[in-house]
């Protein structure tokens, strides 16, 4: 063979029954290639490095802006429901009894806690003022109607007024049992309680009234 050039070509030739393939490689240009081929291989892994450190940039500064968001919205309802806890007065049952207040007035609060079902799991202002029709309470008047007997009862017993109480119309027997256990807590065993009902319902609504439906309940 001639001496080694820097154009040498190098011929391998296989031969088959068929046909003759002849493959030839440029040894010389195969060299120059690879450097042109690492360098393109870097810059295309340099173009796919910055695009992805642009996208995880803008993923890092889009949740730092929802986090800053929900902070924000977070402190605001807070401070709304802070402003709303301050100018809303706090259920009956969670409210502070006065330092001095005797047992026995604690009792008859319960008691009449117990009787509306207040804070049973049912609206709670219905209950207190009565404007609702509960499914397991002894009583419908609710917390203020209560109350205001209550005032009655004691100022009965104070100016000591002679008679009996009595419940008209009694439902469930809620004020009737409810004036029975403070004529008991206030020492008054002689005054009776009477409950006057018809204990059957209402009767039933004339013709030309027939729109009102309370008759129907018992």
């Amino acid at each position: 063979m001639p001496s080694a050039s820097w154009n040498t070509v190098v011929s391998l030739s296989v031969i088959s029954t068929r046909q003759q393939v002849t493959s030839s490689f440029n040894l010389d240009n195969g060299e120059n290639m690879k450097p042109a081929l690492l360098s393109g291989m870097l810059r295309h892994t340099a173009k796919l490095a910055a695009v992805a450190l642009g996208m995880w940039l803008l993923i890092a500064g889009a949740w730092t802006s929802v986090r800053l968001l929900s902070q924000s919205f977070n402190k605001r309802g807070e401070k709304n429901l802070l402003e709303v806890a301050d100018s809303e007065p706090a259920p009956r049952h969670l409210t502070k009894r006065p330092p001095g207040e005797s047992i026995t007035e604690r009792y008859l609060e319960v008691l009449k806690l117990y009787l509306t079902r207040y804070d049973f799991g049912g609206d709670t202002v219905a209950r207190e003022t009565g404007l609702d029709w509960p499914r397991s309470a002894e009583t419908m008047i609710g917390l203020k109607r209560l109350d205001n007997l209550h005032e009655c009862i004691k100022a009965v017993i104070r100016d000591r007024v002679p008679g009996d109480l009595l419940e008209a119309g009694v439902w469930r027997g809620g004020a009737t049992i409810f004036m029975r256990a403070a004529l008991l807590a206030y020492k008054e065993p002689d005054r009776r309680v009477w409950a006057a009902d018809s204990f059957e319902g209402l009767p039933a609504a004339d013709p030309g009234r027939r729109r009102t439906r309370f008759w129907r309940f018992r």
